[in-house]
């Protein structure tokens, strides 16, 4: 191919109708590891990765033939050295001198699949993230409103003298003790709240409020 073509930064082939590489640029020979000169009249079937030979010839080529073009299709290069290459392949029916030809543009897509790999990854960890947060909330549920709601619970029956006579000073300990219990009830219940909030599952209801009584 000339200089040009050469410049060009994605690979770009022209491959005979009996499957054979007639030129490649310089950039679809380095994806592979060779020289431009080594992919003259190698078949194109011995450049694709072991996966993609049967998709190709049962699956690519004859839709290629049909509509005399395909766009954005991944395959996977392999050079001598066995090193896999990701492209994003556009191809596109010719006639030339010697019968039709197809003009292969592969794009490496290193990068994407590094992305894609890294989103995969980030989705994982968002994913046990909030199964950690569910394991939490169920737990504050459980295991720290049921008790709270015990303490209160029987603060006020101690206070109120339900198991005996209690003198003022205890009176008060246990008032402390009561209201300290419903003020961290009430964050717990806030938390929930919030948590059933974003998750949409919150109950709204409705109901009068006196503005007036609700400011003093």
């Amino acid at each position: 191919m000339d200089g040009l073509t050469d410049a060009v930064p994605c690979g770009i082939a022209l491959v005979h109708a009996d499957g054979r590489v007639v030129d490649a640029n310089q950039a679809f020979a380095t994806a592979l590891g060779v020289e431009p000169a080594a992919l003259h009249e190698t078949p194109l079937q011995a450049l694709l990765a072991p996966q993609d030979r049967l998709y190709f010839e049962t699956h690519l080529a004859p839709l290629l033939r049909l509509r005399g073009r395909l766009r954005e299709v991944h395959l996977t290069l392999r050079g001598p050295d066995g090193i896999d290459v990701p492209v994003l392949v556009n191809a596109t029916l010719h006639d030339g001198p010697r019968g039709p030809v197809t003009l292969l543009a592969a794009m490496p897509i290193e990068q994407r699949s590094r992305f894609e790999d890294e989103v995969l990854e980030a989705r994982r960890a968002a994913e046990t993230a909030s199964e950690s947060r569910a394991r939490l909330l169920a737990m504050v549920s459980h295991d720290i409103r049921s008790p709270l709601s015990a303490i209160t619970f029987a603060a006020d029956l101690m206070r109120q003298g339900a198991y005996g006579p209690v003198a003022a000073e205890q009176t008060d300990e246990l008032g402390r003790i009561a209201e300290a219990s419903r003020y961290v009830l009430r964050l717990v219940t806030d938390v929930l709240e919030f948590s059933r909030l974003e998750s949409g599952r919150i109950d709204i209801r409705a109901s009068t409020v006196d503005v007036g009584v609700e400011a003093r």
